[in-house]
């Protein structure tokens, strides 16, 4: 399993520890499994050059810092780790509007620091992080620990559910679709028909009646939910770049 590496940036050694132990709440929450290693700093610098030698791929970043501060820092970690997500994490709200030319992910106030670190980190996995998230396929023979971004869909047939991997390979387990599709609707999977639970990023095109997804299966969508499937998936495609709806 890969390690999804974070930093948390702080000269407030209290709100390092408040921040590390939401993350660690977050990801207990979390129905997936996610390998995590999360590394404190009070200095910019230290922070920088701990990147350098091994990029971190989300950093949390106090924008009020003696020396270096969070803009400064972000900009150094834009220019040698482009790949690098960034949170800012702020008490004043004023300085949302001079972050955004860093292009963070999200902007944390400590005031709300529970309610903004739980938004934020839902952001980080449902557009960044899921090829990270492992998920435990319970309820038959053959079920495992399988990652989040190899499932393509999920049909449920009587109370057997099949996973179909996208190397091909198939796991089916005894249980109901509904508490699935409950778990995995944060991280990108939409359910189009009752029988049907599908990974978006495996959807190609959008028809009238059908969803075909890159292998070339047609999955069909449910009368009464093709016009949201539909709207989520051209929300998809505008995120990233592609046209998916005739």
């Amino acid at each position: 399993m890969e390690t999804l590496r974070v930093a948390v940036c702080d000269d407030d050694r209290v709100y390092l520890e408040q921040i590390k132990e939401e993350i660690k709440e977050y990801i207990g929450s979390m129905p997936g499994t996610v390998d995590m290693q999360v590394s404190l700093f009070t200095d910019g610098r230290r922070l920088y050059e701990a990147g350098q030698q091994h990029p971190f791929d989300l950093v949390f970043l106090d924008i009020e810092m003696p020396e270096r501060d969070g803009f400064w820092l972000a900009e150094q970690l834009g220019i040698s780790c482009p790949e690098t997500r960034l949170i800012f994490v702020s008490s004043h709200e004023s300085w949302v509007f001079d972050a955004h030319e860093y292009m963070p992910l999200w902007f944390v106030r400590k005031g709300l620091l529970k309610r903004d670190m739980g938004r934020a980190l839902q952001k980080y996995f449902q557009v960044t992080a899921r090829r990270k998230i492992s998920y435990k396929i319970q309820g038959g023979f053959g079920a495992g620990e399988v990652l989040l971004r190899d499932i393509m869909y999920i049909e449920c047939n009587g109370h057997t559910l099949t996973y179909k991997m996208s190397g091909g390979a198939e796991y089916s387990v005894y249980g109901s679709l509904k508490p699935v599709a409950e778990e995995l609707r944060d991280y990108g999977f939409l359910r189009i028909h009752r029988n049907y639970l599908v990974n978006q990023a495996y959807i190609s095109q959008i028809e009238k009646q059908d969803a075909v997804l890159k292998n070339g299966a047609v999955i069909p969508m449910g009368r009464d939910r093709k016009k949201g499937v539909r709207e989520m998936m051209m929300e998809y495609g505008r995120k990233h770049g592609s046209r998916l709806c005739d």
